[in-house]
């Protein structure tokens, strides 16, 4: 149920910020995230200004790394976009997912697709907690994510069904790698 309520906390703080999209499907699991929106200039006028492709990219990536950080807000350290059709303006279906982490860091791999498969952009970053706290919980109720975890549908969810129809992105098969004195140490 925790788990629950930390991707369900991440889709609201999301949705509920200046830099999302209009009405944007949010969906985050254990290592993935999912935005779906439009990209078209007059859909929001963060994106028509600069690179819509890239702030989408780093959305969606900066998702899935923080649904595995749940104390801390998480930064981008790098992260390299590769546009494969610049011009592309319209729905837009962007994904990412944790290949690979290193605590602190995770590395976190973000396609962007139109709504027929079209790879519109791709990027790979590195993501790092910072010192910044997540904020509190945000106010759900707890009866309402019972209702989830036995198969019912939260706010959180029944909202992503009427925009979407889907779940939430099935949790990433990711290793944790960790350092020791003896060599690195890989957990599954």
């Amino acid at each position: 149920m925790a788990r629950l309520r930390h991707y369900q906390r991440l889709e609201q703080m999301y949705s509920a910020s200046p830099a999302a999209m209009e009405n944007p499907s949010v969906a985050v699991s254990y290592g993935r995230a999912e935005l779906r929106g439009d990209a078209a200039p007059d859909a929001h006028p963060r994106l028509a200004a600069g690179m819509p492709h890239q702030q989408l990219l780093t959305d969606v990536a900066s998702l899935a790394a923080a649904s595995i950080e749940k104390e801390h807000v998480v930064s981008a350290e790098q992260f390299q976009v590769e546009v494969v059709d610049g011009e592309y303006r319209g729905p837009l279906v962007a994904s990412a997912e944790i290949l690979f982490v290193q605590p602190p860091r995770s590395v976190v791999r973000a396609v962007l697709r139109s709504p027929d498969g079209e790879v519109v952009a791709h990027g790979t970053g590195v993501f790092h907690p910072t010192s910044v706290d997540l904020p509190d919980d945000l106010p759900i109720d707890l009866d309402e994510v019972d209702s989830a975890d036995e198969g019912g549908a939260s706010p959180s969810n029944s909202r992503r069904e009427e925009s979407s129809d889907r779940s939430a992105p099935r949790p990433a098969a990711f290793m944790p790698v960790h350092p020791t004195p003896f060599g690195p140490l890989c957990l599954n």
